[in-house]
């Protein structure tokens, strides 16, 4: 099965398209996958917005209006169900949360990454203290001399995300798998109306090499492979035909040399005769 025309097939057509499949499912993947982060930061950019509202230019006048401000925002939040908002001290622990649950012992890489930037905004995609995969984005809020008072976080599970990047993931995959076995099956049937009949004509070439010259091919298609099984047999018509004319051209040289070979040794048999009978045996008789 896999050999010859198949092999080759396999290896530099099914090879390929495989191949092909399988970047495009990656990049399809990866595509998906950023696009789905995607939309989670830029809803967490969105919302974070809207503290140039509550905070303006990220200033608040000390940490008690800070946290009691942040504390009223968190509260009245509106989009609890998409995200959680906590708010951090100046030390970094969690002072309050939208959600109402005590999170002191929350671990925010992204504050003090904002800290060290000039924007005062960090964005961290990692796990929660349960082992639950989120992102969360915090700002920084500074008082007017520049001290940072604390910041917002906003946290969002990426659950879902995942789910949808696992999701179009496995229909890229069956869309993949789909194509590739469309092409196995039109290749394969493909390269088997190429094999069946060059083997048949294979088969029919050596009988006419051991002088069956009444073997024929059928002709199967009207393209290049029933252009040769039309050559094959023209050529074991010419064959038969010059068989044919090669045993009459040695029955008639045959027939030609017997004559006189038939007159010569009849010749030859008078003479032996004549010599036998010479004179002294005439007289003897």
């Amino acid at each position: 099965m896999f050999k010859g025309i198949n092999r080759r097939w396999l290896i530099n057509t099914f090879g390929v398209v495989l191949a092909i499949i399988i970047l495009l499912v990656i990049f399809s993947s990866v595509a998906v996958h950023s696009l789905c982060y995607s939309t989670v930061e830029a809803a967490l950019n969105n919302h974070s917005e809207d503290l140039e509202t509550v905070f303006p230019d990220g200033i608040s006048d000390n940490t008690d209006t800070f946290i009691a401000t942040a504390s009223t925002y968190a509260a009245d939040f509106n989009y609890k169900d998409e995200m959680e908002i906590q708010i951090l001290n100046a030390t970094g622990r969690v002072v309050t949360t939208s959600t109402g649950f005590d999170a002191e012992e929350v671990k925010a890489p992204d504050f003090a990454d904002a800290l060290k930037t000039e924007s005062g905004t960090a964005r961290y995609v990692g796990r929660n203290e349960a082992g639950e995969k989120i992102m969360a984005l915090s700002k920084v809020i500074r008082n007017p001399q520049g001290t940072e008072l604390g910041a917002v976080r906003y946290v969002s599970s990426l659950r879902n995300a995942d789910a949808r990047v696992v999701i179009y993931t496995l229909i890229a995959i069956a869309v993949g798998l789909i194509i590739i076995t469309v092409v196995a099956l039109s290749g394969y049937y493909f390269i088997r109306s190429i094999v069946k009949p060059v083997r048949r004509m294979t088969e029919t070439a050596q009988q006419i090499a051991q002088g069956d010259f009444s073997a024929k091919v059928d002709k199967m298609y009207d393209d290049e492979i029933g252009d040769l099984s039309d050559t094959i047999n023209d050529m074991a018509k010419e064959l038969d035909a010059n068989e044919k004319l090669k045993n009459d051209f040695i029955s008639r040289v045959s027939h030609e040399l017997r004559t006189p070979l038939t007159a010569i040794k009849g010749w030859a048999e008078t003479m032996q005769y004549g010599c036998s009978t010479s004179p002294s045996s005439r007289a003897a008789d």
